[in-house]
């Protein structure tokens, strides 16, 4: 493995938020302020997005512009590895201080790779980690009490990672102390009314999702 060294007018940890942008999928980002990692093909994503990112990761086999790399410190990872390139990423992502961590570029194409996503958000549930592209908002609800507030948005879902115990209120379709396994579907396409309150005891992943993006 060849890694290229950060440049040192990188301000290493300044900021707790960071953007990682995968290849799969081209989509807006929420925030294009906070510093980006680049996986792999994600590079030309950013670009066209007038973002550069303060380090570039991968095998690099879905780049089709190498010159893209130029001036942009980078780690090149062997094709041949444990870990996906989203993975590495989110592991150097920590490794900065960053503990949310917005991902960009993985809900497309490869539905195995997205799978593994989904897996990555539990694996490291000790940051926040939401997956975005331009019609869904993907993260861990850990076990607690949350209120949610009602954006752009209109339909929420949930879904166990093992099983769990939830209560939805202020939605379409409210629930009390609902034994929600790991096969079931009744969570699907729900809507916060105003503001939702969710209390779960296991944790679960919730969908945010919308119909149209303009």
């Amino acid at each position: 493995m060849r890694r290229v060294i950060a440049s040192p007018n990188i301000e290493v940890g300044e900021s707790m938020k960071i953007g990682l942008y995968g290849s799969a999928v081209f989509c807006q980002v929420q925030d294009p302020s906070i510093p980006f990692i680049a996986i792999d093909g994600g590079l030309a994503h950013l670009q066209k997005l007038h973002i550069q990112p303060i380090l570039a990761i991968g095998d690099f086999d879905s780049l089709q512009n190498w010159q893209l790399l130029d001036g942009i410190p980078y780690e090149v990872l062997p094709k041949m590895k444990d870990d996906t390139d989203l993975e590495v990423a989110i592991k150097r992502a920590i490794e900065k201080g960053y503990d949310d961590i917005e991902v960009y570029g993985v809900t497309g194409k490869r539905l195995d790779h997205f799978i593994v996503a989904l897996r990555l958000l539990v694996r490291y549930r000790q940051v926040k980690i939401t997956l975005y592209d331009d019609f869904n908002q993907i993260s861990l609800l850990k076990s607690g009490q949350h209120d949610i507030s009602k954006n752009e948005y209109p339909y929420i879902s949930f879904f166990s990672v093992q099983e769990a115990i939830l209560t939805l209120q202020n939605v379409r379709y409210p629930l009390d102390h609902y034994h929600l396994k790991y096969e079931d579907g009744l969570c699907v396409s729900n809507e916060i009314l105003e503001r939702a309150y969710v209390e779960n005891v296991g944790d679960i992943i919730m969908i945010r999702s919308r119909d149209t993006f303009k």
